[in-house]
């Protein structure tokens, strides 16, 4: 966990009980720096004391010379409802309700958010179940909500997770080094 850069400021890697990373591949892509993370954490639930652990599969890139506004995005649900009346507000995007209702949008500012996610971002996230991004500095974040991939599906879900990254930042990063019979050896 003390490799991660930036750990402390990413809503998934804090205020859990328990977090551990047993496996992680990382490497550099261009100037872009990419960890593929094995993440487990735990957290006490209900007044029983259950313990409710979760398993996913992250993918953080790095991008030097980048900064990100904070932002943060989920699929919406009761759990982030509660946030909301915490003192989280949604970010709506005006052009995309169907974005706004499937997914809660959060970050310091509201302008900057509403640049990442333009028309182009919000139509490829509405192609998607369950996905969730957090910015933070030269940083960020993706994953699919308690989803762990399988080894053989590392390479798509690396590949999808670029091309959001594209999308996003609008930076180019070079992948021709995945194909079928390379097994992620530069990462």
């Amino acid at each position: 966990m003390e490799s991660l850069p930036q750990r402390d400021e990413f809503f998934l890697l804090t205020g859990k009980d328990s977090q551990h990373i047993p496996y992680m591949l990382s490497g550099k892509l261009d100037n872009v720096g990419v960890r593929i993370l094995d993440y487990t954490c735990s957290n006490y639930s209900g007044s029983q004391g259950r313990r409710r652990t979760r398993r996913q599969t992250i993918v953080m890139f790095q991008l030097h010379d980048y900064e990100w506004p904070d932002l943060m995005m989920m699929p919406d649900s009761f759990a982030l409802k509660l946030t909301k009346v915490l003192g989280m507000k949604d970010i709506d995007i005006g052009n995309a309700s169907g974005f706004s209702k499937r997914y809660f949008l959060n970050g310091r500012d509201d302008a900057a958010i509403r640049r990442v996610f333009r028309q182009e971002v919000t139509d490829a996230f509405m192609l998607r179940n369950d996905w969730c991004v957090e910015a933070h500095g030269e940083v960020i974040v993706f994953w699919i909500k308690d989803r762990r991939v399988p080894p053989n599906d590392i390479r798509s879900f690396l590949v999808e997770t670029m091309d959001l990254l594209q999308l996003l930042s609008g930076i180019k990063v070079t992948r021709e080094w995945i194909g079928p019979d390379d097994a992620l050896r530069r990462i």
